[in-house]
């Protein structure tokens, strides 16, 4: 299962995109592929300069973003954009993806 968490806080926000779905086989999982589209869109964003200066790490079978939603406008606008993604991949197929959305504890 891919589990999406996306923690806000009132300085930075995370979110990490971690594990494989296993709808189908390798190479042909749909619910994968869909998950790195997101992330690898999001991390393009952000290596064309168009999220601000949000930083990004993406590795294979897991990937972080970190942003601050006051202070770096474009980035919150993406995502905003990318979570709705992922919010919308969890409810059509959530056996697969789980998305969680939490608070920092401060």
């Amino acid at each position: 299962m891919v589990r999406v968490i996306l923690t806000r806080a009132q300085g930075e926000n995370h979110l990490m995109v971690s594990g494989h779905a296993d709808a189908g086989p390798y190479g042909a999982d749909l619910v994968c592929a869909a998950v790195s589209a997101l992330v690898e869109t999001w991390r393009l964003g952000i290596e064309q300069g168009h999220a601000g200066t949000t930083q990004c790490r993406v590795e294979t079978g897991r990937a972080e973003f970190w942003w601050n939603a006051a202070s770096q406008p474009r980035a919150e606008a993406v995502a905003q954009t990318m979570t709705a993604g992922f919010r919308d991949l969890a409810t059509s197929h959530r056996r697969f993806l789980q998305f969680e959305e939490r608070a920092a504890k401060e």
